[in-house]
This record gives structure tokens, sequence and C-alpha cells, in this order.
């Protein structure tokens, strides 16, 4: 499986939708699926969100091949203090995780 449907898989274990937009940003897909029928409502992204979706990457890119070390990835590596802004950019930093 590839590395984009796998995160697009985290992404959507953790807020209960994987984008068509890859362009989407995370901040717009968490507050988008907000008040849906999972369970992020009145979680606010930082620090709760992105560490829940952390914690969803390490599970997806420890647990199968090819491994990922997704734990380079920090709060801090989110916007708006990171790179991180949209499902692409999340898709090229573990690309860019150093093997497992």
């Amino acid at each position: 499986m590839s590395i984009r449907v796998r995160v697009n898989h985290a992404l959507f274990l953790w807020c209960g939708e994987a984008p068509d937009d890859q362009e989407t940003t995370i901040a717009n897909l968490w507050e988008d699926t907000r008040n849906g029928h999972v369970p992020h409502n009145g979680i606010d992204l930082s620090p709760d969100g992105l560490d829940d979706l952390r914690r969803k990457l390490d599970h997806e890119f420890l647990s199968n091949p090819p491994k990922k070390d997704t734990s380079a990835l920090s709060n801090a590596s989110f916007k708006p203090g990171g790179d991180i802004d949209t499902v692409d950019d999340l898709v090229q930093a573990v690309i860019d995780c150093d093997n497992a």
C-alpha cells in the first residue's frame, strides 16, 4: 500500500474522513469533521488533536511495511509554526521520515 493511501487511512481513523482533495489543510479537515459522527467534538486541534494524529501515524507506520519512523514529527511540525499544512504536506513529511 502506498504511503499516501496509508496517511489517508490514518486521517480517516483520526477524524472519520479521508479527504478527496489532498490540498485540504489538516486544520480544515479537523474543523469540517468536528460535529459529525466522530469522537473529536470539543477537542482542540492543538495539542490534543495533533497528539492523536501523531499516535495514529506512529501506529500505521510502525506496524506495517514499509515502516517509517514518524516519531520525528511533532506538534511543532504542523502549521502555524511548522511546514505541514495540507494532506500533501503530511504525505511528503512521512516520505521524508527515516525508515524504521
